[in-house]
């Protein structure tokens, strides 16, 4: 897009393009003037002025093309807010450069809303508005400058075409004298009449051309000043007595002074606290190095170190180790021998407990069974006893009962355990044979 403008505006393109359908509706008839072809289509020289002389018109063209389009951009009005009896403070240059920056898209670049852009972003940067109008005289003196620098070329081409015509002049006196013959005067001269007229034709074209060129420059550069004084003036009013000063400080230049002298401090400290931190920084980043490698030495020889002292405690505490294990296994077999013959011992007692105690169960049954018997031999003596407390022969029965219970006596004696001796029940009535 930028390179299509700079084309479009380029004033070298439009200037060849007007030379070249000039010439072509010179030559083709299209235009008929004798005397435009006696200056303007007899000597490539006269191409050349014409040339240039069209190349600085288009570029004054499309500088009064633009300067229409500034003129367009100040009759557009002012773009801020009025101003009120307060002021603001300077923080609300956001909300303005905004409203600039809107102006711009809708209407395209222009001076007057690029002046005021740079002004408020200067307010903005520098969070104050005391040096608002040396800004403001710096920007229009920017301006002007930039726009008489828009009038180079042309200048350069008013310049240019004079000597063109100077140098067409003194070619075509050189002609002139070239055909010059003395002996041949009467055919000799129209030739030299013609190279003369080559002389004094581009001269004159060419002092045409530049009175042009420099009449239409000065009226278009007068045009752009008004344009610009506009502009200062609509600055003045856009600006000045809008934002908030601080106060006495604002008409104290002995203050302003100190300020600036502070600011410049305040720079250089600021500068001086960067350099230190660089070069602390390069510090700590070759002591961080130096660090680095004296640990990885140390740490090395550390491993090292430690590495040759576990070994021997490796091998000093395998040799404690095996030597623990051999008089462990000493003392572990002799405990288990010793184990295994009271183990020994136990089992045997255990067997001869056992049958001891097999045969206190076989004598205990035996004992069960003579317990059964004795029950059951009681129940019948009581039943005889029963039947012979009536009869005569009483104590007859009770003596031969008394043989029978030391007969079972004995008896139980011999198999074993202390006699329970059997009583017989005594009779409470005497003489009567009868139990009670």
């Amino acid at each position: 897009m930028r390179i299509f403008s700079a084309i479009v505006k380029s004033p070298l393109l439009w200037g060849v393009l007007v030379t070249t359908i000039f010439y072509t509706f010179l030559h083709n008839g299209t235009i008929q003037s004798e005397l435009l072809v006696r200056y303007l289509a007899m000597h490539p020289i006269e191409y050349t002025e014409t040339g240039m002389f069209f190349i600085g018109m288009c570029a004054l063209g499309l500088k009064a093309f633009d300067l229409l389009h500034q003129r367009n951009a100040v009759l557009a009005g002012p773009i801020l807010p009025p101003i009120r009896e307060r002021r603001v403070d300077t923080r609300s240059c956001e909300a303005y450069l905004k409203q600039v920056e809107l102006f711009l898209r809708k209407n395209g670049p222009a001076c007057y809303p690029n002046r005021l852009f740079k002004a408020l972003k200067y307010v903005r940067q520098c969070e104050s508005a005391e040096q608002l109008d040396s800004e403001l005289k710096y920007l229009a003196e920017e301006d002007s400058i930039n726009a008489e620098a828009d009038y180079g070329f042309v200048q350069l081409i008013i310049w240019a075409i004079p000597i063109l015509g100077f140098l067409g002049t003194v070619v075509g006196i050189a002609v002139a004298m070239g055909e010059l013959d003395p002996e041949q005067l009467e055919s000799s001269l129209p030739l030299v009449m013609g190279g003369l007229t080559v002389a004094f034709d581009t001269t004159a074209i060419a002092l045409t051309f530049s009175i042009i060129l420099f009449f239409t420059k000065y009226s278009i550069a007068k045009q752009e000043n008004a344009i610009l004084a506009t502009i200062d003036q609509m600055m003045n009013d856009e600006l000045r007595g809008r934002f908030e000063l601080l106060g006495a400080a604002a008409d104290n230049t002995e203050i302003i002074a100190v300020r600036k002298m502070l600011e410049s401090v305040v720079d250089s400290l600021e500068s001086l606290i960067k350099s230190q931190s660089t070069i602390w920084e390069q510090v700590m980043t070759s002591a961080n190095e130096k660090y680095a490698k004296l640990a990885a030495e140390s740490a090395a020889h550390t491993k090292s170190v430690l590495v040759s002292a576990l070994k021997e405690n490796v091998q000093h505490h395998a040799v404690a180790l095996a030597q623990t294990e051999e008089q462990l296994l000493r003392h572990t077999g002799g405990a288990v021998h010793a184990m295994n013959e009271s183990v020994k011992q136990n089992v045997h007692l255990v067997g001869s407990l056992q049958d001891a105690m097999v045969r206190q169960t076989d004598v205990f049954r035996s004992v069960i069974d003579a317990t059964g018997q004795i029950a059951k031999l009681e129940d019948k003596l009581n039943q005889n006893l029963a039947a012979l407390s009536g009869s005569r022969h009483f104590e007859e029965t009770v003596n031969s009962l008394a043989a029978v219970i030391h007969l079972l006596n004995s008896k139980l004696t011999t198999i074993g355990g202390e006699p329970q001796l059997i009583q017989l029940p005594r009779s409470t009535t005497k003489g009567k044979g009868h139990v009670a």
